[in-house]
């Protein structure tokens, strides 16, 4: 009698503790892909062959914020840069060849706007309101995506995939 009394106050003892004091897990999907995410690989299939539109090692981040808005940048560093007047002047945008001009936006891609989360579906919907090249405006991105800790895959496996981790 004495023992299951003792578990009897030890019970409600633990589940007196403060919230604040105990670990939990993100109360939901949306919750967890709050952050900022460092792009790892980019990469599709297209005739059964990998693509790498920004190189091997491509830079990017994702930003989901608690307020439901995303940001993306994509880049590929190894597009070359185009020439800056010189003496380096930051009121005159570098010179660019017509031939730089589209490598580079054909190198780089962002874009901002809101998000919403579908647990169920494994799936976070972009709702573009602005992006670099004016193709996505108005639209929704949806994107499967699965949570391992800190590593975030979105696509479909298939023909798609982003690896992301989280930055810390």
């Amino acid at each position: 009698m004495r023992l299951l009394a003792g578990a009897a106050v030890a019970s409600v003892l633990i589940s007196a503790v403060p919230a604040w004091c105990q670990s939990a897990a993100p109360a939901s999907a949306r919750d967890a892909l709050v952050g900022t995410w460092r792009l790892v690989s980019f990469e599709d299939v297209e005739n059964g062959k990998r693509v790498h539109r920004y190189g091997e090692k491509p830079l990017g981040l994702f930003i989901y914020t608690p307020d439901g808005h995303v940001a993306i940048q994509i880049a590929n560093p190894e597009k070359p840069a185009c020439a800056i007047p010189a003496p380096r002047d930051t009121t005159t945008l570098p010179y660019c060849t017509p031939e730089q001009a589209r490598a580079l936006l054909e190198s780089y891609a962002a874009y901002w706007g809101t998000y919403t989360v579908d647990a169920n579906a494994g799936v976070v919907v972009h709702h573009v309101q602005s992006d670099a090249r004016n193709t996505y405006i108005g639209t929704d991105q949806p994107r499967p995506f699965k949570l391992d800790g800190d590593r975030l895959v979105i696509g479909d496996g298939k023909t798609w995939t982003r690896v992301l981790e989280r930055v810390r």
